[in-house]
């Protein structure tokens, strides 16, 4: 009996760092996304964040808005399957009870457009984004949130000063 003596090439030498992430499911080797993609990706992962409270539902108590927002985010995260985003976003929007406001959000509409034209890594870039890094993401869309909410209380001051003359 001839049996063939080949040994597998050897693996490729990890840092601890690199392995205890790896290990921990944070990196994929296989996903090398460039910076460009990346700042991409958390810009997009901000603004999708910052306009739920906008559409969150109306039966809900206003003062778990973030605390529900992140809870939807990760029950949502944990239901997808690979970068299926419109899955993602809708389940996102069913935990916030968003109803019509989904339909009739703008900025959501943006959010689902921009993320759906990706690539499939990209998009998977993206939810992983939003699943390893949801903590920073949230004080990042609440501070563009605030910016919004400025901005539209400014305009309903224009608006009644103008009807007030």
């Amino acid at each position: 009996m001839n049996v063939s003596t080949k040994s597998a090439p050897p693996l490729e030498e990890l840092t601890t760092e690199q392995f205890r992430q790896q290990l921990a499911g944070l990196i994929d080797p296989r996903e090398e996304i460039d910076l460009g993609d990346r700042e991409d990706t958390r810009l997009a992962a901000i603004d999708f964040v910052a306009c739920l409270p906008q559409i969150f539902g109306e039966s809900l108590n206003r003062l778990t808005l973030w605390n529900r927002i992140g809870t939807a985010i990760e029950t949502a995260y944990a239901k997808t399957v690979a970068d299926d985003v419109e899955f993602f976003i809708s389940e996102v929007c069913r935990q916030i009870q968003a109803g019509s406001a989904a339909a009739r959000s703008e900025a959501l509409a943006r959010s689902l457009t921009t993320v759906s034209a990706w690539e499939i890594e990209k998009r998977e870039a993206w939810l992983n984004h939003l699943a390893t890094r949801l903590p920073t993401v949230l004080v990042y869309a609440r501070m563009e949130w605030e910016k919004i909410k400025s901005e539209q209380s400014e305009r309903a001051r224009k608006r009644k000063g103008e009807t007030a003359q």
